[in-house]
């Protein structure tokens, strides 16, 4: 940029005297001095073509300056800054960047943890009391579905046995009518042939009614069997529903009594509420450290502002934390001193401007008073080159 600015400048030196063949502001005097051979009428067209260019590029030079001076009005504060109380500043600012990086990541663990922390503040000791209570509840609540789901099991075995044996019971009731009317039948039958039809029918009679005897007390004996069956089935499905009613009423008093402490802990189990537990210790160190950063932040940012009141420096900034982020102090320092050595050379220009300026005023005069021949029109030209000057500097608000 210094560089830049340099080369920019030099270009606008007046070192450029201009040839008779180059356009002019002038043109019909040069051409007059030129086509009559007059020296002196030439040399002032010359210096009055450089004195514009001087008027335009001073011109230039001073709006560049006004701009100048404005941008350096806001970083003068820093550039007065020593070293050392740049670096506080510095300081100052990189302790509140890395407070605010540290606060925005502490933060940031919280919101990973769980919400129901909140509640820890005023039920930890309450919970770290009930906790084992609930852990042992949950064991029992555990063993009792678990022996509901054996029992529930074995009473449907059973319920399904005891329809069985009725369906048996049943069954071998009736076969038993039938087979006592079917064989008593057939002996009627035998004893009507062996009276009336003179039959040889007493030994398949006797065999008949012995059959008849021993069936009748085979079916008696199953059913009674069965019936004994029934009876030791239906005494333990009564014992088993009892269990399961009984298991059930423990079963839904823990239920109840986990829902209950699940409820005011705001967990969903005892695993959870240990968890907690264990995180609240983080969760009250954060929430500390937290308390610190918040005391050093603001410590921070009234040592910024009083530093900044006491250097009497502006500062206008939408949020501290950004304003703390973005500035560098030391990119400040250079750019207001490359703005003063840049505002030193437009004005060595502007005094070199001056002095040539000046120096064209008495060339022309004295071209003036020299050559006799020519004076009035050298005057003429003179007089232009006021009224070019004065119309440059009238667009320019010169």
């Amino acid at each position: 940029m210094f560089s830049k600015l340099v080369g920019w400048i030099n270009r606008l030196y007046p070192s450029r005297k201009r040839a008779a063949k180059c356009e002019s502001r002038f043109e019909n005097y040069l051409e007059y001095g030129v086509k009559e051979g007059r020296a002196g009428v030439i040399s002032s067209v010359n210096l009055c073509d450089e004195a514009l260019d001087i008027v335009s590029d001073r011109i230039a030079l001073i709006n560049r300056l006004t701009a100048l001076e404005e941008r350096m009005a806001k970083a003068e504060c820093y550039g007065r800054l020593s070293d050392a109380e740049a670096n506080h500043l510095k300081n100052l600012l990189a302790r509140h960047v890395a407070l605010v990086e540290e606060s925005d990541e502490l933060g940031y663990q919280l919101t990973g943890l769980n919400r129901s922390l909140i509640h820890m503040e005023r039920m930890e000791s309450e919970a770290r009391q009930d906790l084992p209570e609930i852990q042992l509840a949950e064991e029992r609540q555990r063993t009792f579905k678990r022996d509901l789901s054996l029992l529930e099991g074995e009473q449907t075995t059973l319920e399904l046995g005891r329809d069985r044996l009725r369906n048996a019971i049943d069954f071998v009731r009736r076969f038993s009518v039938v087979m006592i009317l079917v064989l008593s039948g057939a002996t009627l039958v035998m004893v009507f042939l062996h009276v009336f039809r003179d039959a040889q029918m007493a030994w398949v009679l006797l065999v008949t009614m012995v059959l008849m005897m021993i069936l009748s007390a085979m079916l008696y004996a199953l059913r009674n069997r069965l019936k004994s069956e029934l009876s030791l089935n239906c005494t333990k499905l009564e014992r088993t529903a009892e269990l399961v009613k009984k298991k059930t009423v423990v079963h839904e008093h823990f239920t109840n009594y986990l829902d209950y402490e699940y409820r005011k802990f705001c967990v969903k189990d005892g695993e959870m509420l240990a968890n907690n537990l264990s995180d609240y210790g983080t969760y009250k160190q954060i929430t500390r450290r937290l308390e610190v950063l918040r005391d050093i932040m603001e410590q921070t940012e009234t040592a910024i502002y009083t530093f900044f009141r006491d250097k009497g420096m502006e500062f206008e900034f939408s949020s501290i934390e950004q304003f703390a982020a973005t500035l560098d102090v030391d990119d400040k320092k250079v750019h207001y001193k490359e703005m003063s050595r840049e505002k030193s050379l437009i004005e060595k220009s502007l005094v070199h401007f001056d002095t040539r300026s000046a120096q064209i005023w008495d060339i022309l005069m004295a071209l003036k008073a020299s050559e006799k021949q020519d004076a009035d029109i050298i005057g003429q030209i003179i007089e232009e080159y006021v009224e070019k000057a004065e119309h440059i500097l009238n667009d320019n608000g010169g």
